[in-house]
């Protein structure tokens, strides 16, 4: 399912000339925060909210934790040109004490319910059709699916409500921003937030791809209308394999991996022509392991399992290279201190980047492959990121004896 789906994230990324590229500060049907922590009311993770959608929406919430368990949700509603903030604490949210201590990301989206709505008929002998769209949520409800594009036809090309080509239709315009308050250190780190949820029902199939046990040839169902096939997301139940992408994060499909068939046909190509992310990890350290001094925590997140080691190149600021190990230990977020952490980075190199490109080659000590039944028996299935593509976003956070307050920096990435 996500290999089917993240070849639509990232064909329509390409069409539109914005793949791979960083996109912050603006309004979608919700959003993502990478880094989130509840070390008590004076150390906690602090979100602001704005809903521009034009009248009220219900914006639901789920805490997942590094390995991507979903642990807390809930739902409030937001009228129109509100302001909320929402405080990942003790006392400001019911249920976040019991995950005090407990590192993960928060999810914000709005809400949304599939309706049939019928066409109808023109005076000219057009049959009338029935077409599955989302109604916005203005109250909280107990089930709900995210504010996407339908897919108009056998094209498999998703469309707005006015026919235009889409990715995400905007029927919530929610945007976000994040601090870490840190009331002792009298400091507020800002947290990057990422707009543009997609989940794994941006194609909707009529059954689950599969591989046919007599010749081994992967068999991909064409695409069809969601609603109609019911494989719907429900956000507030949302799970681990559910959110495959964030629009403003890099999005890569992997072109070796099988299952990415046409949109349009529902083959699937020999080759698949897309570019992977190349992360410059910024880290500004002493060789000092203890705590103290220039200290750096690089944050990475993925939409997939990325675990195991990788070999990479590391840069000091006199251009000195040498071969590193950064091992993730965690499946979708990892906070990693490079002074500790990341294996071979001489005491020398205090300043500079490691390259990192999560789809160059799979990591060592990577998960392996897991069964997961179908309807023609049981199929091995790859659960990492670098087999199945998916959305990457990375920053590292700064401390210095040079200045008081945690410097963000965003890490850049290139196309390859």
């Amino acid at each position: 399912m996500k290999k089917f789906a993240m070849a639509a994230v990232a064909a329509a990324a390409l069409s539109t000339g914005a793949a791979h590229a960083y996109t912050s500060g603006t309004f979608s049907n919700g959003f993502l925060v990478p880094n989130v922590i509840n070390n008590g009311d004076t150390d906690a993770t602090a979100v602001g909210l704005i809903n521009q959608s034009g009248e009220a929406r219900a914006v639901y919430w789920v805490f997942f934790d590094q390995d991507s368990n979903h642990l807390l949700d809930g739902c409030f509603v937001m009228t129109d040109k509100q302001y909320r903030p929402f405080v990942w604490s003790d006392s400001g949210v019911p249920g976040a004490s019991a995950f005090k201590g407990t590192r993960g990301y928060l999810v914000f989206s709005g809400g949304a319910s599939t309706r049939t709505i019928i066409t109808p008929p023109t005076g000219d002998g057009t049959v009338e059709v029935s077409t599955p769209t989302r109604v916005p949520h203005t109250t909280c409800q107990t089930s709900a699916q995210l504010p996407v594009a339908r897919l108009a036809s056998s094209t498999g090309i998703a469309r707005d409500g006015a026919g235009n080509n889409t990715v995400v239709r905007l029927g919530m315009q929610l945007s976000g921003n994040a601090f870490q308050v840190n009331v002792a250190n009298r400091d507020a780190e800002v947290i990057p937030t990422v707009p543009g949820l997609v989940v794994n029902d941006f194609i909707v199939q009529t059954a689950s791809p599969e591989i046919d046990p007599a010749t081994g040839v992967r068999r991909v169902p064409a695409p069809g209308l969601n609603g109609a096939s019911g494989n719907t997301v429900d956000i507030v139940r949302m799970g681990p394999e559910d959110l495959i992408a964030v629009t403003g994060a890099a999005t890569t499909a992997r072109a070796s991996a099988p299952g990415f068939p046409s949109l349009a046909t529902g083959v699937e190509p020999s080759n698949l022509a897309l570019t992977t992310a190349n992360f410059s990890l910024r880290y500004f350290i002493d060789g000092n392991k203890a705590a103290g001094g220039n200290d750096t925590r690089i944050a990475i997140w993925s939409t997939g399992d990325h675990r195991g080691s990788y070999t990479v190149n590391a840069y000091d600021n006199n251009q000195n290279r040498t071969s590193v190990n950064i091992p993730l230990v965690k499946a979708e977020l990892d906070y990693v201190n490079p002074e500790t952490s990341v294996v071979g980075l001489p005491s020398s190199f205090t300043d500079g980047f490691i390259e990192f490109e999560p789809f160059f080659a799979k990591p060592a000590g990577a998960p392996a492959n897991v069964l997961t039944q179908g309807v023609n028996g049981a199929v091995a299935v790859d659960p990492t990121l670098f087999a199945n593509g998916g959305s990457v976003f990375s920053y590292s956070s700064v401390t210095s004896t040079a200045f008081g307050a945690v410097q963000t920096i965003l890490n850049a990435h290139r196309n390859r």
